[in-house]
Order: C-alpha cells, then structure tokens, then sequence
C-alpha cells in the first residue's frame, strides 16, 4: 500500500490557535506562526507522498482553500472527540482507502521530505507495525500505521510530557512493533522560539518571513 500524509492543522483564527505562545506573541503573531509553519511543511513534502489536510473547520474557508489549491491537498474534516480519537479516526480513514496513514502535526521545522521517506521505508519492511518520531519535549511529531487498534491512542494524558512512552506501551501490550526514528524538537511554548532562529535556506522560508516581519 502507498502512503498518505495526514496533516492534522487547526485553522489559524488568532486566539484559537497556538494559545501558549499568545502570551508572549499576541494572538495575531501567534496565528501567523502556525499558518508559516504549515506552509513550510507542505512546501517540503509537496511531490514526495499524497497529503490530505486534517481541519478543524470547513474547507472553503479563505486560508484552508488556498492551500488546498496551491498544495492540491485532500481535505478531511475532523470529528469531534479527544486528539486520541482524532487520530485513531483518521488512521481508520486512511486504512480503509488502502493506504498507509502518516499523522503528522504542522510543529515541527525540521520535518522533511527525507524524514517522511525514511518513516515510507520502515512502514515498507515486513514485521513491522508502526513508525514513530518522538518529540524532545516527549510527545511526538508523526506517527505511521499499517494497522488500527482500538486500544492505541485510548488512555493517553495528551499535552504531559510522557505521550509517546505511553502510546509505545499501548503498542506493547497489543503486540505492535514499532520502530522509534531520531527525536526532533517542535514548537509549543515560548521557550521553543529560540529554535526558529537556527532555521535557514528556503525550506523554511515562511517561517523566515514571520521571523522579519
């Protein structure tokens, strides 16, 4: 089965999105970070694998429509629930199209068109369940499914710093296995806008243009 990236983003309403970086960006910096973020990424991965737009919002909304247009996404609207019962949706989605769902956030700079590829080949080896990136504040950037199980992302304290140890042992005790990629940093906190500073060249080019603004 071919994979499929599933971009799960919030549309980026000032005050709705990025609510932790508010206090020190404004609402309106804040939401213009997320929406240079998303395009950053769908710059990078556009061409590499299919992509479809995960919202929480309709698709003919002004921001929405353009980068389904410009990045000739598919688009999904999210249900409502937990982001355990999002996700665990979406990969039902992907799986029942015969294809193999990748969920992936819109946070992290550094993913990559080569970070995507390496996550395609494991997914392709034989014995192997899932792929997963690991954030370095411990939850995780992208996560790869050949299979659903109904157990995966249930049980999990989302937004606590131990998400991805306890969806790895939720593999565990549903006998998945699950190869664990090398850890990459996202965007959350205020203390994270440090990071941006080191990002260079035009893979990040949005992001570069928020920086200057």
């Amino acid at each position: 089965m071919r994979c499929l990236l599933q971009i799960f983003a919030k549309y980026p309403e000032p005050g709705k999105v990025k609510t932790r970086l508010i206090p020190t960006l404004g609402a309106q910096r804040a939401s213009e970070l997320q929406m240079a973020l998303l395009k950053d990424l769908l710059m990078r991965v556009h061409g590499v694998v299919d992509c479809e737009l995960w919202g929480d919002a309709a698709a003919d909304l002004p921001h929405y429509r353009c980068l389904i247009r410009d990045y000739s996404l598919g688009f999904r609207r999210q249900p409502d629930g937990d982001l355990g019962q999002r996700m665990e949706w979406a990969v039902a989605s992907g799986l029942r199209r015969q294809r193999i769902p990748i969920l992936v956030g819109s946070d992290c700079p550094l993913m990559s068109a080569e970070v995507i590829v390496s996550m395609m080949q494991v997914l392709g080896q034989e014995g192997v369940d899932a792929a997963m990136v690991p954030a370095l504040d411990g939850g995780y950037v992208a996560m790869g499914l050949k299979i659903k199980h109904h157990s995966l992302f249930r049980g999990i304290e989302w937004g606590c710093d131990s998400v991805a140890g306890q969806t790895l042992l939720n593999m565990r005790r549903s006998g998945l296995v699950c190869e664990v990629l090398e850890p990459l940093f996202d965007i959350d906190t205020a203390s994270d806008l440090h990071l941006l500073d080191d990002l260079r060249g035009a893979h990040h080019q949005h992001v570069i243009q928020w920086k200057n603004a």
